[in-house]
């Protein structure tokens, strides 16, 4: 008789090697996942920092034309000038911007801005290079003579009315066609023995004349002002240098650059050409300056008071009996009935173009050109 004999079901170990071989299972799944995690986490806060360091380079483009440096309009062409950081990481600030002004041919400026993103320790994390195109805007203003008066305009005393161009003394020459040296849209009273030149000498009755000419570029320039002034007397501007090197001290509000060339004269100060503005009536005795003066009242000179650009008035100008001078143009526009531009004594207004012309560059600022956008150059 065969004895069946019972299969041998020994498995011991099994469940062990199982149990092993799924957590080696989960365990990768587990690794993957958190490697893919880690790898999508750098992967979003790179895409943050990029962005964060867009954001800031953005910045930089956005500054440079709002706050438009009128040095940088005496740029010669292709000259890149690094600017100051934006941004910079301080108070723990983690953004800041780097900007580079290059002027192209044809009043074109290429604007570069590289945005960084920082950590606390200035390691750079993100960083992104921005341009952008502008071009220059310089204001217009409707000078046509030395002297241009809406409203009855007296002459008196020894005073010299110029419109036939000349360059200021010791400055380079410059041709340009003469202008009248009266332009008015009244007529033109003279008492005593003064002297108008000009082509003609006297335009009366223009109808050219009107108060937006005057208010016009007024509104325009006035935002732009380099210093602005309460109302009121002043005296002994001048030119004024400060550190060593020497540099033109352009915090000072009554350094209104320096006119002169030659001896005493500050060469620091040749290129710097103010905006200055006075919310009121304004009286001027004695000094020098050069740029764009505008008085929203009266303006009264005297005292050797001198001044190279434009002189912009929405109320009166008045001369005394001591002399003063202005190498370029007055625009003297009466905003109430009965006011009068007088010119007594021995005052002198000469007509520059190239005085005028420098002055109004002061005034240029550059704008986007509204056909192209910012453009990334490079970025990481």
């Amino acid at each position: 008789m065969t004895t069946l004999r019972p299969a041998r079901t020994d498995e011991r170990g099994v469940a062990l090697l199982v149990a092993l071989v799924a957590i080696v299972v989960i365990g990768g799944l587990v690794t993957g996942t958190f490697f893919a995690g880690r790898i999508e986490i750098g992967s979003g806060r790179n895409a943050m920092w990029s962005t964060q360091a867009a954001e800031a380079a953005e910045s930089g483009l956005t500054s440079a034309f709002a706050n438009w440096d009128a040095s940088w309009n005496d740029f010669a062409v292709a000259a890149d000038s690094a600017q100051p950081v934006g941004f910079p990481v301080v108070n723990n600030a983690t953004m800041r911007y780097f900007q580079t002004i290059r002027r192209m041919r044809g009043g074109v400026y290429l604007i570069t801005a590289r945005g960084e993103k920082v950590d606390r320790n200035g390691k750079v994390l993100g960083t992104r290079l921005l341009a952008q195109l502008g071009r220059m805007l310089l204001p217009w203003i409707d000078i046509g003579a030395a002297v241009t008066s809406k409203g009855e305009t007296k002459v008196g005393g020894n005073a010299t009315i110029d419109g036939r161009n000349s360059s200021p003394a010791g400055w380079p020459a410059c041709t340009a066609p003469d202008v009248a040296g009266i332009r008015t849209n009244d007529e033109v009273n003279q008492n005593g023995s003064p002297q108008i030149y000009g082509s003609p000498p006297i335009k009366e009755n223009d109808p050219g004349v009107v108060d937006s000419i005057f208010s016009g570029p007024f509104n325009t320039i006035k935002p732009l002002a380099n210093i602005t002034l309460a109302a009121g007397t002043y005296n002994s501007m001048g030119p004024a240098v400060t550190g060593d090197p020497a540099v033109c001290n352009r915090t000072l509000p009554l350094n209104w650059g320096e006119p002169s060339r030659g001896d005493g004269s500050l060469p620091e100060c040749f290129t710097y050409f103010p905006i200055i503005y006075t919310p009121g009536d304004l009286h001027l005795t004695g000094g020098r300056g050069q740029g764009l003066l505008l008085v929203q009242g009266d303006l009264r000179m005297q005292g050797g008071f001198e001044f190279t650009g434009v002189v912009l008035v929405l109320g009166k100008v008045i001369t005394t009996a001591n002399s003063s001078k202005v190498t370029g143009a007055i625009l003297a526009g009466n905003v109430d009935f009965g006011d009068q531009t007088s010119f007594g004594g021995t005052p002198v207004v000469a007509y520059s173009k190239c005085a005028i012309d420098a002055a109004l560059k002061a005034a240029g600022r550059a704008v986007p050109l509204s056909a192209r956008s910012w453009a990334q150059v490079a970025g990481r």
